[in-house]
């Protein structure tokens, strides 16, 4: 096997150019036409097919059949892929990345809808693809390079080093000066001392005192503190997705593909050499072009509906200004083996003429196409302005011959004798005027046009049904139908959903086919080409996002909107199916989440966006503790009953020791209180001594125990006072003795001691 050599810039540069004169629509192709076609269809200029007869006075209107389809079926489909907050929706393959794919969702649409003009985009690619057969978007990612001025004044060291760490900034000037507040105060500083210093030496003077003290120094100036003045650049990368709507004709394709990525494809755009510079091609001066692109009948009959010098191609003046200097650019990826190891890569390569601006390998072509009626195995398909144009040819020719029958028949015409009428007469068309002739048949009408028009207006009427009957749209569709009041509410939702099927089939095919394909390049560019966080406000909420975590591990699922019928049949339909949810909840067949899911549709289809303000989803809540079984709170209660009768019982039992306790313990003191009686009764202690040295002896302990050594006050013994004497008593003898007889009492022993007279 002989091995393959890299191919040289000259062979990649003519195989280029010959995929491009042989791309489908290069240079007036049958495709072309058709397309330039449907444009004056639109539009409804009476030129060529639509052109009048060359006669003066015939009627020059014309059927705009082609442009009520479009605009008819337009409204819907923006509806349905903007009346919802998300159009696609990233899936998980995994429990686990539930919030990743939810995060990925979010930042998609945020980069089309917020980072790009993401209505007008969707707005001009499905009209493209409803008037052109194909719609077509570029997708890219373009590092933005911002480059601003800032200035800094009155700047210290240590702030001038802080900004220069920023590696954004670049210095462009600089300059330093000293701190004008500081040498100020360093002056003030300075004078005050000097006036101290001349007061001093006044009051040492007056006084006829020496004063020997040194004048204070001048202060040093090259201590003040420096500070700096600068101007910088700062240099700020800022890279997105960018998405651009392309012109029909300006994309091109081979004939070998049947969708984007299976042959050549490209994008042949017109140029300044300053855009040019300003993406970072060099050398640009002598660059040029064919001018067959200025001439394309597509370009020229879209730019003449409001320019008469459409055609003149590029009228710029190069003298003026030359960098204003327009060229064609072809810009073409292609598989091929540049490099010659046997298997080929997909290439960027970027010509203008026959030179060569870039050649790079890359992943693959950044174009989406979509097109409204599918063709098998082809890449382009069929346009509502395919199925409408032969409608509004026919309507146009027989709404003319019918405008120009009412002009005949209101425009009458008179044949005359020639001789034998008095033409003055005649051509004096007076009230009560005579024309003066010579015979009596000289002068008589013209018959001209019909006088019954009935069966031009059925003709015209088939051809609108044949309209209708072709592409879908029909009066029920547009509202406009006059006998709707004489059907049913039934019938007429019948008729409209069935009209509707077309319209939905549309949306369908531009959701798989073209918003699938559109959605999967903004992640895949994010991804590999973010290289830093993102700051976002998604769902009310302010989230940084890093795309480069995002592996490309996601199912899409494209919503569809809430189809083309009454939104109050939807909001209906919704509130029915919330009540069949609500019935379901309470035999378990339905969750929440199934709750939840119906509800946050309903803001969408009343007008607003976001459902989060009005409802919460179930999986942000915390859990729900579960509800108690009946069964075990019986039990909880019988044990709670149980309980506080055991505790009861032993309370009881408590109060019954207690008080047999303290009955025990009455007994006992009065048993304790008859034998101390008997006792001093029988040893014959005298009572008032014995409680006196007990309660000495207490004090005396309680002294002890409490460190003091102080009795103090003897307190009172027993809870009132004891037996009264009737006399005074002497001093008690101590225990076991006789106590001493008291005064005026005489002594006697076996009297009951204490016992007064």
């Amino acid at each position: 096997m002989a091995t393959k050599t890299k191919m040289t810039d000259e062979e990649l540069g003519t195989l280029v150019d010959n995929e491009i004169r042989q791309s489908v629509a290069y240079a007036g192709s049958k495709l072309s036409e058709m397309r330039r076609k449907a444009e004056y269809y639109y539009l409804g200029e009476p030129v060529e097919d639509l052109a009048p007869p060359p006669i003066p006075g015939r009627s020059r209107v014309v059927s705009t059949d082609v442009s009520d389809t479009i605009e008819w079926v337009l409204p819907a489909l923006m509806e349905i892929f903007t009346a919802g907050d998300n159009v696609v929706e990233f899936k998980e393959r995994r429990g686990d990345q539930e919030d990743a794919a939810e995060q990925t969702t979010d930042v998609c649409n945020y980069v089309f809808y917020q980072q790009n003009p993401g209505w007008a985009i969707l707005y001009d690619w499905i009209k493209d693809g409803l008037l052109q057969k194909n719609g077509f978007l570029k997708v890219w990612w373009e590092d933005k390079i911002d480059e601003t001025r800032e200035e800094y004044r009155d700047q210290t060291l240590i702030q001038m080093s802080m900004i220069l760490q920023d590696p954004e900034v670049e210095p462009i000037e600089h300059a330093e000066y000293p701190d004008v507040n500081a040498m100020q105060a360093v002056q003030a500083q300075y004078q005050l001392q000097v006036a101290q210093y001349q007061q001093a030496a006044a009051q040492a003077q007056q006084a006829g005192q020496p004063f020997n003290a040194p004048p204070p120094q001048q202060p040093d100036m090259s201590q003040i503190p420096t500070l700096h003045a600068f101007t910088l650049k700062r240099t700020r990368k800022n890279g997105h997705v960018c998405i651009e709507n392309v012109p029909p004709e300006e994309f091109i394709v081979s004939r070998r593909s049947k969708r984007i990525g299976d042959a050549p494809c490209g994008h042949r755009s017109q140029k300044t050499l300053s855009d040019l510079r300003a993406k970072g091609y060099k050398n640009v001066d002598d660059l040029t072009s064919d001018s067959d692109g200025d001439l394309n009948g597509e370009r020229i009959q879209r730019m003449s509906w409001d320019d008469d010098y459409a055609w003149s191609g590029n009228d710029s003046d190069d003298n003026l200004d030359p960098t204003q200097r327009m060229v064609w650019v072809n810009e073409m990826y292609v598989q091929v083996d540049y490099d010659g190891d046997g298997i080929a890569e997909w290439r960027k390569v970027t010509r203008v003429g026959n030179v060569t601006l870039d050649n790079a390998e890359c992943d693959g072509p950044p174009f989406v196409t979509w097109t409204p009626v599918r063709l098998p195995h082809r890449f382009f398909g069929l346009s509502l302005a395919d199925l409408a144009m032969e409608a509004q040819r026919t309507k146009t020719s027989i709404w003319r011959g019918i405008l120009d029958n009412i002009y005949f028949q209101l425009n009458a015409r008179t044949k005359v004798l020639n001789g034998k009428v008095n033409l003055d007469d005649l051509l004096t068309n007076r009230p009560g005027g005579i024309v003066r002739m010579d015979t009596l048949d000289a002068v008589q009408p013209l018959q001209q046009g019909l006088s019954d028009s009935g069966s031009a207006y059925q003709a015209l009427e088939y051809a609108d049904a044949a309209k209708q009957d072709r592409t879908g749209i029909t009066k029920y569709t547009q509202g406009s139908d006059a006998d709707t009041l004489n059907k049913t509410k039934g019938g007429l939702e019948n008729i409209t959903n069935r009209a509707d099927m077309r319209v939905k089939l549309i949306a369908r095919v531009l959701a798989e086919t073209g918003m699938k394909d559109l959605f999967r390049l903004i992640q895949k560019l994010l991804s590999m080409y973010q290289d830093r966080s993102m700051t976002l406000k998604l769902r009310e909420k302010w989230v940084d996002v890093d795309p480069r975590a995002w592996k490309n591990e996601y199912d899409m699922v494209v919503n569809v909107g809430l189809g083309t019928g009454d939104k109050s049949q939807v909001i209906q339909h919704l509130t029915l199916l919330g009540q069949a949810q609500q019935q379901a909840l309470s035999i378990g067949v339905a969750t929440p989440e199934n709750i939840y899911n119906t509800l946050k549709k309903v803001p969408s289809a009343l007008g607003y966006k976001n459902a989060d303000e009005f409802f919460t989803d179930p999986k942000s809540q915390p859990p729900q503790p579960p509800k108690p079984d009946p069964e075990m709170a019986k039990i909880q209660m019988q044990h709670q009953y149980d309980m506080q009768e055991l505790q009861q019982k032993q309370q009881n039992v408590i109060a019954q020791n207690a008080a047999e306790a303290a009955r025990r313990q009455a007994e006992l003191d009065a048993d304790i209180a008859l034998r101390r009686e008997e006792m001093m009764f029988k040893y014959g202690i005298h009572p008032a001594l014995e409680g006196i040295t007990f309660v000495r002896t207490y004090q005396q302990t309680t002294g002890v125990l409490n460190g003091s050594g102080d009795a103090g006050a003897q307190p009172a013994v027993g809870s009132g006072p004891g037996p009264a004497g009737s006399g005074p008593s002497g001093e008690p003898a101590f225990a076991g003795g006789v106590p001493n007889p008291a005064s005026g009492v005489q002594g006697s022993v076996g009297q009951q001691p204490g016992a007064g007279l």
